[in-house]
């Protein structure tokens, strides 16, 4: 099949493949059900993973020895502390449980993530044109603006991806202050190439890739020029991971090692070792 060639045309071909799923499936009661768009919510395995052998190929020269400038430092707290505020009240335990783009283009952008998640909206509306208008000085909310909520993940608590479509950003630069990046996390090594290899399906390449010792991840753009990261852990285990950005090696370079993605997926493919790939001093995948 063709691969379309603009977002809109993406949307049509993504809306069409989906009702034909929708029109396949059939409940017990023999109810047809659109699973894909409506009532279905990807499995999310564990984002954790075990690296064998991984610590010990992290090797790095801390800059400040070489530049006799002040070593750089870094704080980790652990996440069972809390603060405690100035009057005696302390900060409750919080998850990420939305996040809302706006967008001029909005189409294009339900297109993207319809893509990158693997079903469409849950909801979307568009606002009534004899709605009362907004009240002067408030910021745009959901009865404004064309609106469309996609579920990332849905056990134990919910995560949304939300779009408000606002006529007046037609045509604005994306750029400036305000969202530098967002990540979504995946399984697995393997999630992760699958993934990019879905992304490349509809011709949509990563900007950047890079292995940053505690994660290894694939940044894209969307049709507004937002990053958007898929990242999987390079460790079994939290306290792993703490104890590797607590290092000298983070410290000296948190970026880790860019990495040239198609070196770095044909390598994964011809069946290197995770142990071997996931080096930073791998000059085989290396950017």
């Amino acid at each position: 099949m063709a691969t379309p060639a603009g977002w809109s045309e993406i949307l049509d071909f993504l809306r069409a493949r989906e009702a034909d799923t929708a029109r396949q499936t059939v409940r017990p009661d023999g109810a047809y059900v659109l699973d894909r768009v409506l009532n279905t919510t990807p499995p999310v395995p564990p984002y954790r993973r075990h690296v064998a052998h991984h610590a010990p190929y992290l090797k790095a020269v801390a800059p400040h020895r070489l530049t006799g400038k002040e070593a750089p430092t870094m704080t980790t707290t652990p996440q069972t502390e809390t603060g405690t505020g100035a009057g005696g009240t302390q900060a409750v335990a919080l998850r990420l449980s939305e996040l809302v783009l706006k967008t001029g283009r909005y189409d294009d952008m339900a297109a993207f993530y319809t893509h990158v998640l693997g079903h469409g909206p849950f909801y979307e509306r568009t606002p009534d044109p004899d709605a009362p208008p907004r009240p002067a000085g408030m910021p745009e909310r959901a009865v404004d603006v064309r609106l469309g909520f996609f579920r990332v993940h849905d056990s134990p608590h919910s995560q949304v991806l939300a779009l408000f479509g606002i006529d007046s950003l037609i045509g604005t630069d994306a750029s400036g202050p305000g969202l530098h990046h967002f990540q979504f996390g995946v399984g697995t090594l393997g999630d992760l190439i699958s993934q990019h290899e879905h992304m490349a399906s509809i011709g949509v390449r990563p900007h950047r890739a890079a292995n940053h010792g505690q994660a290894t991840s694939f940044y894209y753009r969307d049709p507004d020029g937002n990053i958007v990261e898929f990242s999987c852990a390079n460790f079994a285990t939290t306290e792993e991971e703490v104890a590797f950005m607590s290092g000298p090696v983070f410290a000296a370079n948190p970026s880790g090692l860019e990495l040239d993605p198609d070196r770095f997926v044909a390598h994964y493919r011809a069946g290197d070792p995770e142990s071997e790939l996931l080096r930073l001093d791998n000059q085989a995948v290396a950017l």
